[in-house]
């Protein structure tokens, strides 16, 4: 049997015209076995023959063991048949097991909740958006009371602890009160780990759980069943409210699905309770724990250190600080609008939350106070210098500060004058300025403008030192032309 490519290329050849003899050289074939295939219009493979299972001889005392107990396990079961001489391996007993004994589908309990004893909540995934030409997943929290079967809807941006918190409080606002328990799945911002019966909450979830006084019931793994109420609820507003709907823009989504609650969701009547839910929770309030406490601050909290560029880091943006914290430890709390930052118990920056990707978030303030800063620290310098030219220098400086707004801008430009007239013409003509209360770089560069333009009159003559110039003789003057006025 010839594989498919070697097939198809002695059809292909024979269709271009090539004889047998040229085939069969180029496939490498007997000239028989060119024409045998030629004669096949299809590929045929090569059927292989089944042979008997090893298992078969076995079967029928697999079959009488499952009659006497149904429960034996396929490592049992191949323990047995290996004494009695069976050859194969553990995997055919088991995949035989599989397909005679269909795996028992589990029954469960409907259960029954008292009005205000229990509430469930999950997350569900509506799509996603684009923010600043970014994809962001779009979310929505589900709570809904276990008697009264009325719900709550959410849409958010994140699932991380501040809005898992914030969307409990908001829930409980909506409903008119507090559930003895509620009932979660076991994502993380709820349970850290759950081993059997051995469960680990979120600490922060907990100390929430303690403000409102409600207690929090973890769903075993992988038992989707024990809060079915809220699963169907969130296929329920998939179904019924984001079907079909854009979520631009995301600000509209809330309100859209607040109207949606009071004038659909829980006013149609229950397909399982057959009650109407709006109603059902009215009556339910009564046994709800009063929300009389203060509201619970909703923030995640991160200690981070301010980098060099006076910026914080938090998820993938970077938000601005005063610079004069560069470098110390501080406190981030994230709530679901703000970014709020604190050292030392004291906030030194807020700034709205971005749900963009790689941003850079500043505030103007921040920048002008290092830029003050870096100025300080320039005039500080130049200042020293000008200081050390003369100890006059000091009282020159406090008498043009009292007069001159922009004293710095006058010693920047004195201190250039130093460069073109030198240290000590620049000392003489600062003391000639404080001699006649002439305070200003204006003065100084009039009094050395004018001194220099004294010297370049007063300067002597310049002779050249050439030989062939000093070297002259003057001829004797004849004096004989005067002799006739003696006559």
């Amino acid at each position: 049997m010839i594989a498919y490519d070697i097939f198809h290329l002695i059809h292909t050849l024979k269709r271009q015209g090539l004889y047998i003899t040229q085939i069969s050289e180029i496939s490498q074939l007997s000239e028989n076995t060119v024409r045998k295939y030629l004669r096949q219009e299809k590929y045929q493979p090569q059927k292989r023959c089944k042979r008997p299972s090893k298992l078969l001889p076995f079967t029928s005392v697999i079959d009488e063991m499952l009659r006497r107990y149904s429960g034996y396990t396929a490592q049992q079961v191949f323990q047995e048949i290996k004494t009695q001489g069976y050859p194969g391996g553990y995997s055919l007993v088991k995949e035989y097991l599989r397909k005679v004994r269909p795996k028992a589908r589990e029954a469960y309990l409907t259960l029954h909740f008292k009005p205000g004893e229990s509430a469930q909540v999950d997350w569900g995934v509506a799509g996603y958006i684009l923010i600043d030409g970014q994809k962001r997943k779009v979310s929505f929290f589900v709570m809904i009371m276990s008697h009264s079967r009325a719900i709550f809807v959410y849409f958010t941006l994140s699932e991380a602890q501040e809005f898992w918190l914030e969307c409990h409080q908001r829930s409980f606002e909506y409903f008119g009160g507090i559930p003895t328990e509620v009932m979660v799945d076991n994502c993380k911002t709820a349970v850290i780990s759950h081993r059997d019966k051995d469960v680990v909450y979120n600490k922060h979830y907990i100390d929430f759980a303690n403000h409102y006084g409600f207690k929090i019931v973890a769903c075993r793994v992988r038992q989707p069943q024990e809060k079915g109420r809220v699963e169907r609820a969130v296929g329920f507003v998939r179904s019924n409210f984001i079907n079909g709907r854009k979520l631009e823009p995301f600000e509209a989504l809330n309100q859209d699905v607040r109207s949606w609650l009071d004038e659909i969701a829980n006013v149609r009547k229950h397909q399982q309770t057959g009650k109407i839910p709006a109603q059902e929770l009215l009556l339910e309030q009564e046994h709800l724990q009063p929300l009389s406490m203060p509201p619970y601050e909703c923030v995640s909290c991160h200690s981070l250190k301010v980098n060099k560029l006076f910026r914080v880091r938090h998820l993938t943006n970077l938000y601005s600080v005063p610079p004069e914290f560069v470098g110390e430890n501080v406190i981030l709390k994230a709530s679901v609008t703000h970014i709020c930052i604190y050292h030392d118990g004291k906030m030194i920056a807020r700034h709205l939350r971005s749900f963009r990707k790689k941003d850079n978030i500043e505030e103007p303030a921040h920048a002008i106070a290092l830029v003050k800063t870096r100025k300080t620290a320039k005039d500080s310098k130049m200042l020293a210098l000008f200081l050390k030219l003369d100890p006059i220098c000091e009282e020159f400086f406090k008498r043009l500060d009292n007069k001159r707004p922009d004293a710095m801008t006058h010693v920047c430009k004195i201190l250039a004058l130093r460069a073109i007239y030198g240290d000590d013409t620049l000392r003489q003509a600062l003391l000639d300025a404080h001699g006649m209360n002439a305070y200003g770089s204006e003065y100084i560069s009039n009094i050395l403008m004018a001194r220099n333009n004294v010297e370049e009159e007063m300067s002597p003559l310049h002779i050249s030192h050439k030989k062939d110039l000093l070297d002259l003789e003057i001829p004797a003057p004849d004096f004989s032309i005067y002799d006739h006025l003696g006559e």
